[in-house]
């Protein structure tokens, strides 16, 4: 049975050595720590500008039944086609409201997303939280977290991060093309536009900078078809302009790459098929006995993740908490907890605030 320390909501400063050099994985509520336009509720709203009519009030009472939640609301899609297969009933509009709410999603991300402007303000603070750990796993598709790196490499010589797609974050180039293939990619893109690379996990593993991994794919993410093989892109160059990414998605013809699937099966299905996702859910995740959670919600969709690391040899936990007192934390923490149960994963919880006061 997971060992609890008693629902205690602790300072980060009192717990943080234990979990130096352990794994750091950042949910959304990382980034509403930047910007509260990342909050479900902001994002559903655009979402919902899509919609008219008695569609439109139909689709707002599902996003407020779950707080904004869009993966919620696509995992109640999911269900409803899933009820109608095993009546044989076709019901088209279903997959149709699914596509148009993921696709509306993504485009919410760009035209809601936060500027750059504040970054020199609060990316000191960040990056020596984020640099005191041995790797990280963002769970989020925003600009966030690279800017922060982007920030660091350009004031410090002693840059702290990587993130295998390039050996210091080359903004030279409008695409950096990731190869997990045995043999180098021969044509990807413009030879001038793009460089391959073989991702090499052993200078990972021995470099003393963070490596940084996006487990959901990110903004900057994308894939592009070429004889058959799907690799894994990166762009560069989007500056503050979120609609910069985009427009190369349609210039350079190439898919983002986004898991915003509504329940954790088809999460899976989807990371299972790309080789940059598999290998950070395969060989990244839960790869350090100590993880430290800091944004995330625990919901079902992303059991994948819970499970991971019951599975693996993980001994101990901090979880972020963030505006819950009473009897709400406790539930919280109650419900944490209860995922874990059958380990003998030590967890303890820690207020997210707490993270910045000093």
């Amino acid at each position: 049975m997971s060992m609890i320390e008693s629902y205690k909501l602790k300072n980060w400063d009192d717990i943080k050595n234990t979990y130096k050099d352990g794994q750091l994985i950042l949910g959304n509520g990382a980034s509403i720590a930047y910007d509260d336009c990342f909050k479900y509720n902001n994002l559903s709203d655009k979402i919902l500008e899509n919609f008219s009519g008695e569609n439109k009030e139909l689709w707002q009472e599902r996003f407020n039944e779950y707080n904004g939640n869009v993966e919620d609301v696509l995992s109640d899609i999911i269900t409803a086609d899933e009820i109608c297969k095993n009546l044989n009933v076709e019901v088209p509009e279903i997959d149709e409201i699914y596509q148009k709410i993921q696709n509306s999603f993504i485009n919410s991300l760009g035209v809601n997303h936060a500027s750059e402007h504040d970054i020199k303000g609060c990316a000191k603070n960040f990056i020596e939280f984020y640099s005191s750990f041995k790797s990280i796993i963002s769970l989020n598709y925003d600009l966030v977290l690279s800017w922060m790196i982007y920030y660091d490499s350009v004031e410090n010589s002693q840059y702290k991060f990587l993130d295998g797609f390039d050996s210091r974050f080359s903004f030279k180039r409008d695409i950096l093309v990731l190869d997990f293939s045995q043999n180098p990619c021969k044509k990807v893109l413009k030879k001038e536009q793009c460089k391959c690379l073989k991702f090499r996990r052993e200078s990972l593993c021995k470099n003393e900078k963070t490596p940084v991994f996006y487990l959901h794919g990110n903004l900057l993410l994308a894939v592009k078809e070429e004889y058959n093989i799907m690799t894994c892109v990166k762009l560069v160059n989007v500056g503050t302009n979120i609609k910069t990414a985009m427009d190369k998605w349609i210039k350079y013809d190439i898919k983002p790459l986004f898991i915003t699937e509504g329940s954790n099966e088809k999460k899976m299905a989807k990371i299972s098929t790309n080789d940059y996702l598999n290998f950070v859910y395969e060989d990244v995740l839960a790869s350090s006995d100590k993880l430290v959670f800091f944004g995330f919600s625990f919901n079902e969709n992303d059991r994948h993740i819970v499970e991971k690391i019951k599975a693996s040899d993980c001994k101990k936990i901090a979880v972020s908490c963030k505006d819950k007192k009473g009897k709400l934390f406790d539930k919280f923490a109650s419900d944490v907890t209860g995922k874990f149960l059958g380990s003998h994963i030590k967890i303890e919880f820690y207020n997210a605030d707490s993270i910045f006061q000093n």
